[in-house]
């Protein structure tokens, strides 16, 4: 159930543009808006989709997509409810800018380094770009030396 108090708490976090509702407030470290609700830190736009568009369907998981012909890329503290839709994980995955799309044309990790060389695969089991993994590494040594 949603108070009136809680309501009028989110909508002081967020700055109305002509497209977006850009979320003002605490970000998570992905970048997301971060709400507390019910004694707990909620992202704000899955808020703003569960109180403005209703449940979540089974099985979906939220997308920030415009919804125009173009279908653009929404920024992550965007929480126009309009700007956000459910979609499978797998969509969602492809959509997005990470390693799970290398397949998909994706030709640079986020930081500009080729991924047409070989990842390295984690000890946990992820890909990582070899470029960044070998410069994160060097700067871990320089401040252990």
């Amino acid at each position: 159930m949603i108070r009136s108090e809680d309501l009028n708490r989110f909508i002081d976090k967020i700055q109305f543009t002509d497209t977006c509702w850009l979320w003002t407030s605490s970000l998570d470290e992905s970048g997301y808006g971060m709400f507390w609700f019910d004694g707990k830190s909620i992202r704000s736009h899955v808020l703003s989709f569960l109180w403005f568009s209703g449940p979540i369907p089974e099985g979906m998981t939220l997308d920030h997509f415009l919804r125009n012909k173009d279908r653009t890329k929404c920024k992550k503290h965007c929480v126009n409810p309009d700007h956000i839709e459910p979609v499978p994980q797998g969509v969602n995955a492809k959509r997005g800018a990470g390693w799970h799309r290398d397949s998909s044309g994706l030709l640079k990790c986020k930081r500009g380094h080729s991924l047409s060389d070989n990842p390295i695969i984690t000890k946990n089991g992820g890909r990582a770009c070899r470029e960044c993994h070998y410069l994160s590494n060097n700067r871990r040594r320089r401040l252990v030396t």
